[in-house]
């Protein structure tokens, strides 16, 4: 269940000549697995996502206490220095391709690991860069090879590689950054029993066996290319020496030394000479080591003896040199356990079969291979007296027992298919007419953009749903309450995505602008798998079927409000609000009230939405929905601290949040603690407490650099943030520096004709006209309203807020006067049409146009002006709100310039 975030408006203190200052843009972060603070209009845009609006992150923490692992390669500190000497090194911040470096990993035998960011998919992701000392057009066409042979193959036991490429001249590959250890750390930290050993083989069998049913072979399988993830899921890695097999035959290749083998497909291209041996040898099957023809039975082997090693602690085959070695494997010349530590003789009879010299003589797959590990036949012994007939009924039940694991592990597999149906080659075309249908000059780069974060989210939807089906239905590590809660998460995540991908491909929706900030902040998928998340759930309702239609609907609310069809929404939202009632699930009520409380926000009703909003948190906290009342937590925090000033009451809200936070097991230097930190800086720069709101925005952007790096939208919107708090405590070469920082990212990210580009450029005019520097104020708001002309059309919010702040220049450097009442008239106008004639925006434009008529010598307008920005203000915020002074402060100007001095007194004592 998500709600959406966006942009909040940062007010400048009242001006002393009594007018409505110029807004600016600051960022609204919200993690989307957590809360969210409600769509928020902006002075700029009514419609959610400005410059300050962020993307739920897919960065994956780091480990703690283990190190990282990365396609076999585990690195910790104490042999890296070495290895670190010959390889490449690149800083902080270095880009790669598309891919912006964030930290070393460590290095191994090809090369070097670094931590990457993937700003295109949203992602981290391991880096493997070559080192130059190798072949690089062998390299390159080994990892080409590789990256192409994964992309055949999506399954939980095998670690996802996404790209490959080359950088000055040398080889990188991308992959999945997995947390946790290898299986070589793994078995050297502790003792391991032989039934630990097994369940882990377990894994990594059906992993091997996924690849060779989509005929693909391993040919390196070694303990340090299985992985044991921090998620408790066992990966194989290292496909670097895969290749798709011929008539299920593959033989050792040879280097074709023509150029032109790199243009055909590279799981084709051959990389060693004929009759060289490619793998690790201690692993290697004889067919391997001598250089003749290789099948799945070879991976088989290699498996094998890994799994010896691990069971009795030594390798299967004794030689000091290749030449021993060999001779012993080529023998089967298996070793006698020095030592047996407690493994079953029926084990180790199932391993030695696999390490059988001739590949006949093995078991006839990997899949045969498992069934006999999980055949353990000390669990049959008390039937032997009783006859052959019941020892073959035995035997046929075990049978049975791998026929129903086969079939449940597919059943699994096809859960995560559908996905399937939501996003598909049509969803994609039909999306893209949609939003290019609006014509908008940045149109098409939106969609390029946006496409990479829904396949990112599909694809971590299917392997979500896999991998909780097995959890519960293959492996048995989860019970049936802990698999319902994981079906209902994801529900909820295919619910978010299928309405995203629906209201986005309308071309009524003119939804481009917004498109890659929409789709960048989807709930994260991988919540659904987290333990403590699922418990912190609330229990699904008894009948998921009545639910299920009602939850797709709110979710469909969600997705018009992030697009701006507000007034639509709340209908919507109205209706199921309702419903949800008389259903009767606090829950569903408590989400419902949310999304009401949403759409009357940005229609401008702020106390309707205040009280859906407490409605929302009380009714999650009664049914115990922890995450939900996160939420309606953090849009009360903005609600009263942003939109009503009331920073005493915002506060305890916060307290809130952070009890929540806590509930959930969020800690300093999660992510999710950084948004709260930013959010809440936001709301302390509302009421003034200036210092407060930057220690936490620092604290906020340093988690943001460290764990997405240089480049993310988090980062970007965090630094306006930070920026607007340094302008207040006038700071202001701080501040440029930090806005300079976030223009740089959104022109880098979103293309130089994007509104958001406006939106910095609205903020930098209002750092210039804090320095007084009231030219370059009005350069930059006339470059920021062209564009918004440009790309939104001349009747856009963001338009009127342009003219607004564009008036606003102009009167302080007192040049033209009558330019400046012509432009408030515009934004009046465009301002009473977008939000109707009592909303606060317009009040803000009356008082802003009585100000400049006072200039003008017309006092009678602008006490009129000035009564009429008083009537609204009082009835939309309240008659104690710090923007009434405003106009009270512009009325008793107005007074005084008519020679009633005495009338004057009370509405300034009243300002004051």
């Amino acid at each position: 269940m998500e709600l959406d975030s966006t942009l909040l408006a940062a007010t400048s203190s009242p001006s002393g000549d009594g007018r409505e200052p110029p807004r600016d843009a600051a960022g609204l972060l919200s993690d989307a697995t957590v809360f969210d603070a409600g769509s928020r209009a902006s002075r700029h845009e009514a419609a959610p996502d400005g410059p300050g609006s962020l993307a739920a992150t897919r960065a994956q923490p780091r480990a703690r206490g283990t190190s990282e692992a990365i396609n076999g390669d585990a690195y910790v500190s104490a042999n890296a220095d070495a290895r670190r000497r010959s390889a490449p090194e690149l800083d902080r911040g270095a880009s790669v391709g598309r891919l912006l470096i964030l930290r070393t990993l460590g290095a191994g035998a090809m090369g070097v690991v670094y931590a990457a960011y993937d700003p295109e998919l949203d992602r981290t992701v391991a880096l493997k860069l070559i080192r130059p000392a190798l072949d690089q057009q062998t390299a390159r066409a080994r990892l080409s090879r590789e990256a192409q042979a994964l992309a055949k193959l999506t399954h939980p036991n095998v670690v996802a590689v996404h790209d490959v490429g080359t950088h000055e001249g040398l080889v990188w590959l991308s992959m999945e950054l997995v947390v946790g250890q290898t299986l070589r750390a793994w078995l050297d930290t502790s003792a391991r029993g032989w039934r630990e050993v097994l369940a882990v083989f377990k894994q990594a069998a059906v992993g091997i066996a996924a690849a060779h049913r989509v005929g693909l072979l391993h040919r390196d399988l070694k303990p340090e290319n299985i992985m044991l993830g921090d998620d408790g899921r066992v990966r194989v890695m290292d496909f670097g020496l895969a290749r798709a097999g011929s008539d299920g035959l593959t033989r050792e290749p040879t280097l074709d030394d023509d150029a032109t083998a790199l243009e055909r497909s590279a799981l084709s291209v051959e990389l060693t000479a004929a009759g060289a041996i490619m793998g690790t040898p201690a692993y290697m099957a004889p067919e391997q080591l001598i250089g003749g023809a290789v099948d799945e039975r070879s991976d088989q082997f290699s498996l094998c003896a890994s799994l010896w090693e691990a069971l009795f602690g030594e390798r299967p085959f004794a030689g000091e040199t290749f030449g021993d070695l060999r001779a012993a494997v080529t023998k089967g010349a298996l070793r006698t356990p020095s030592s047996r530590r407690g493994v079953p003789r029926w084990l180790q009879r199932v391993v030695e079969r696999g390490l059988a010299v001739s590949p006949e003589r093995r078991h006839a797959s990997v899949d045969a291979l498992l069934t006999a590990l999980h055949a353990d036949p000390t669990r049959r012994r008390r039937w032997l007296g009783l006859g052959l007939g019941v020892a073959l009924s035995a035997a046929a039940a075990l049978g049975a027992h791998a026929l129903q694991r086969e079939r449940a592990t597919r059943a699994c597999e096809a859960e995560g298919a559908r996905v399937d149906e939501v996003w598909n080659g049509v969803a994609r075309a039909v999306l893209r007419e949609g939003l290019l249908a609006g014509a908008a000059p940045f149109a098409a780069q939106s969609v390029e953009r946006s496409l990479p974060y829904l396949d990112a989210q599909a694809e971590s939807w299917r392997r979500a749903r896999v991998e909780s089906c097995m959890d519960a239905r293959v492996r048995g590590v989860w019970d049936e309450d802990m698999h319902e809660r994981a079906r209902w998460c994801l529900d909820d995540r295919l619910m978010e995505l299928e309405s995203t991908i629906s209201t986005l491909s309308s071309a009524e929706s003119n939804a481009a602008e917004r498109a890659v900030q929409i789709v960048a902040k989807l709930q994260r998928v991988d919540r659904c798998r987290d333990a403590r998340t699922l418990l912190s759930l609330p229990a699904p309702p008894p009948d998921g079927a009545a639910s299920e239609q009602l939850r797709a609907q709110l979710a469909q609310v969600g997705a018009m409000v992030s697009v701006g069809r507000f007034n639509e929404a709340l209908r919507d939202a109205r209706r199921a609000e309702s419903e949800a009632v008389g259903l009767g699930w606090a829950p569903l009520m408590a989400l419902a009230h949310q999304r009401v409380g949403d759409a009357l926000e940005q229609t401008g009703d702020l106390d309707g939405a205040e009280a859906q909003f407490l409605d929302a948190y009380f009714t999650a906290m009664r049914a115990d929905a922890i995450e939900l009342a996160g939420h309606a937590a953090m849009s009360l925090m903005f609600a009263v601290g942003v939109d009503q000033r009331r920073g005493d009451d915002a506060i305890v809200w916060a307290r809130h949040v952070d009890v929540l936070l806590a509930a959930q097991g969020v800690e300093e230097g999660d992510l999710r603690r950084a948004v709260f930190n930013t959010n809440f800086a936001n709301t302390l720069l509302m009421g003034g407490e200036f210092e407060r709101a930057r220690a936490l925005g620092e604290r906020a952007v340093k988690v943001f650099e460290r764990e997405l790096g240089p480049a993310h939208p988090l980062l970007a919107a965090a630094l306006m943030q930070l920026a607007m708090t340094q302008q207040h405590l006038g700071d202001y070469d701080i501040a440029n520096a930090y806005m300079q920082r976030a223009r740089d990212m959104y022109e880098a990210t979103l293309g130089p004709e994007h509104p958001h580009v406006a939106d910095i450029l609205v903020n930098f005019g209002g750092l210039y006209s804090a320095t007084h520097s009231h030219d370059r104020a009005i350069e930059l708001y006339e470059q920021a309203l062209a564009l918004y002309e440009r790309t939104l059309g001349p009747e856009h919010p963001r338009v009127g807020a342009a003219l607004h702040n564009l008036a606003s220049a102009l009167q302080d450097s007192g040049a033209d006067l009558e330019r400046a009442l012509a432009l408030n008239k515009r934004a009046l106008a465009i301002d009473t049409k977008t939000y109707g004639e009592a909303h606060p925006y317009v009040a803000g434009d009356l008082c802003s146009a009585a100000s400049i008529q006072l200039k003008l010598g017309r006092p009678e307008e602008a006490q009129a002006l000035s009564e009429r920005a008083l009537e609204l203000w009082e009835r939309s915020l309240g008659p104690e709100h710090p923007d009434v002074a405003v106009a009270l402060l512009n009325l008793s100007r107005a007074a005084r310039a008519q020679g009633r001095a005495a009338d004057a007194i009370a509405p300034a004592t009243r300002a004051l």
